[in-house]
């Protein structure tokens, strides 16, 4: 083990060689140079150490081994800062920039042009896919059309009845029939309740008559009575029923007129018709009841002349009477609701001649046309909405080809497509992620998460490329802590310039946390580690002669420092260093190396 050791750092002392340029050793010049005063620069005991303003130094002489070639030093500056809180986070697609794209319509693929890995731009065609639902389409757009023409030529038609008058005639019309027949039903009830009433007083008289007989043992009985009130009834009934039928008749060759004017519509000539109908029954069934009224009164003299009455009639007489008095009370009520109907028809009738005299109905017809008309223009507009949505491309038979186009720019990441595949609307064929933008998920401590705010600038590096940043934003703080590490997740969403970050990336997030303040800075390339310390090489500038020419005599201090936050590619110094102090950025590994192979020898530390 002890001889690999030794070949391992001789194969790391030759690598060195070959970079730097052999220098004179040092000999008896070394004796003279000590003896000028120039003991800063040509230390006489090695590993020689200082202490100044906290700052710990080792000093290495450039003559007594080799000068470093290629080597950089930048200058300790003094900068303004912000106060950060560095996180740890994962790269992540942005999902508000995915898009998942499907086929508008079912169908199949008769084109596949977009392929997986490939940048394409909003509104690049992917596929093409045939399809018969657009020919659905343009039916209802056809279709559509035909019912705006047909709205069109209604409202037309509307406007020239308006103007001869026909819409404030009509409802005048019918507002004076329904006025007759509530005055018909009023006396029909008026004729109705008399009777009722005659009922009542015959077959109280009867009853009174039949109570005297019983008593003289000279009864009769009252069906010849009833059966006489009964053929008056019925009289009534049919002269009511033929009343009614001559005022449905009168209707109904009235709306005949209006049918062949060209004024009344099919359906109301039809239902005046059926009303006619329907009186003419009733004449027909009164005039039946007549009939059998007039059946049982010949019955009943019959049965009278034949003494066959009884007692028992008595109680009938008294039934009777309460019959016809239940009869006078349904009477009343017609009446009452008769006279309601009549109240109402007469109101309708005065306000029909008041529309009429204003043409208000006409107005209604026409803006009701209107209406009609622009929800057929509503539906043509749908429909061509509808085609237009679907990006006919062109047609082929019953089939039309449909453009399938990325609605936003980035690279296809997935592709379910095979040319000739049937697709239905809601499959999905291929995903695009815009790479512009992503999003890094980053983990909060609970202690700092009080420092996290919406809207705070974030700094984000990977280790993929050092020296790098990348600037987001914090756009959402999770509401939830993980139980087992106490974190909480955030959310930045960060630029991503040429595609950069890739999602699965470990990221650093640096987020602005509080004021500004001022810090000393340095590139992270300049800080090295060495037995679990911090250091950094600065040229030596101690001696008269570095100071007098304003150049390092070759000799290089190795600086122990304290380091704070980082800020992008440069990190903040604590301890250690001081403003306009230079620090060796490239080629300090090699100086590190010669250092500690005694390349470099330890110089004096006096300065």
């Amino acid at each position: 083990m002890k001889h690999r050791w030794i070949i391992a750092v001789i194969a790391a002392v030759l690598l060195i060689l070959t970079g730097m340029i052999v220098i004179r050793q040092r000999s008896i010049h070394a004796q003279a140079h000590s003896t000028t005063g120039h003991d800063a620069c040509c230390p006489t005991e090695e590993g020689g150490h200082t202490e100044k303003a906290d700052i710990t130094v080792e000093h290495a002489d450039a003559h007594e081994g080799v000068k470093v070639a290629g080597l950089e030093t930048v200058s300790v500056v003094l900068a303004h800062v912000t106060a950060q809180l560095s996180v740890t986070g994962e790269v992540q697609h942005n999902e508000d920039q995915t898009a998942r794209v499907g086929s508008p319509v079912s169908g199949r693929l008769t084109h596949l042009a977009g392929k997986v890995g490939q940048r394409v731009h909003a509104g690049q065609t992917l596929a093409t896919v045939a399809s018969r639902d657009v020919a659905d389409v343009q039916s209802a757009l056809i279709r559509a059309h035909a019912e705006e023409q047909a709205a069109r030529a209604k409202l037309a038609n509307i406007k020239e009845l308006a103007a001869t008058g026909a819409f404030t005639q009509r409802p005048l019309e019918d507002a004076e029939a329904a006025f007759g027949s509530a005055q018909a039903e009023v006396k029909q009830a008026e004729a109705a309740l008399a009777r009722a009433r005659n009922a009542r007083e015959l077959a109280a008289n009867d009853l009174e008559r039949k109570q005297k007989l019983a008593k003289a043992n000279a009864y009769h009985g009252p069906q010849i009575e009833a059966a006489r009130g009964a053929v008056a009834e019925a009289q009534a009934e049919l002269e009511s029923a033929r009343a009614a039928a001559k005022v449905k008749q009168t209707a109904y060759d009235r709306g005949k007129r209006l049918f062949d004017a060209g004024i009344a519509a099919r359906r109301e000539v039809e239902a005046a018709e059926a009303d006619l109908e329907d009186a003419n029954a009733k004449e027909k069934e009164a005039r039946t009841h007549l009939d059998i009224a007039r059946q049982t009164l010949a019955r009943e003299e019959n049965i009278a002349g034949q003494g066959l009455y009884t007692s028992a009639e008595t109680k009938a007489a008294e039934s009777a009477l309460h019959q016809t008095e239940r009869e006078v009370d349904t009477c009343e009520a017609a009446l009452q609701r008769a006279k309601g109907q009549l109240t109402v028809a007469q109101s309708v009738l005065a306000r029909e001649k008041q529309v009429a005299g204003k043409s208000l109905l006409a107005k209604q017809e026409i803006q009701g046309a209107e209406a009609e008309l622009a929800r057929a223009r509503a539906e043509v507009q749908a429909a061509e909405n509808a085609l237009r949505a679907l990006r006919v491309a062109g047609a082929s038979g019953n089939a039309v080809s449909i453009p399938i186009t990325a609605p936003i720019s980035g690279i296809i990441t997935e592709r379910q497509a095979t040319p000739g595949q049937a697709v239905e609307a809601s499959s999905d064929l291929f995903t695009i992620i815009n790479t512009n933008h992503v999003w890094v998920w980053a983990n909060v401590y609970e202690k700092d998460l009080a420092q996290v705010r919406l809207g705070q600038a974030t700094e984000i590096t990977v280790a993929s490329f050092p020296g790098k940043m990348f600037r987001g934003v914090v756009r959402h703080i999770g509401t939830g802590m993980n139980a087992e590490t106490r974190t909480a997740r955030i959310r930045c969403d960060v630029a991503n310039p040429g595609s950069a970050l890739k999602a699965g990336m470990f990221a650093t997030v640096n987020i602005a946390t509080g004021k500004g303040t001022q810090a000393l800075l340095i590139p992270k390339t300049a800080v090295l580690d060495e037995a679990g310390k911090k250091i950094v090489f600065s040229p030596c500038m101690d001696c008269e002669d570095d100071q007098a020419s304003g150049k390092s005599c070759g000799s290089f201090d190795k600086l122990e420092v304290t380091l704070g936050t980082t800020h992008g590619d440069k990190i903040e110094v604590i301890n250690g260093l001081e403003p306009g102090l230079d620090v060796v950025t490239t080629g300090n590994y090699q100086l590190k190396t010669a250092f500690g192979s005694g390349t470099l020898e330890a110089g004096c530390a006096d300065h």
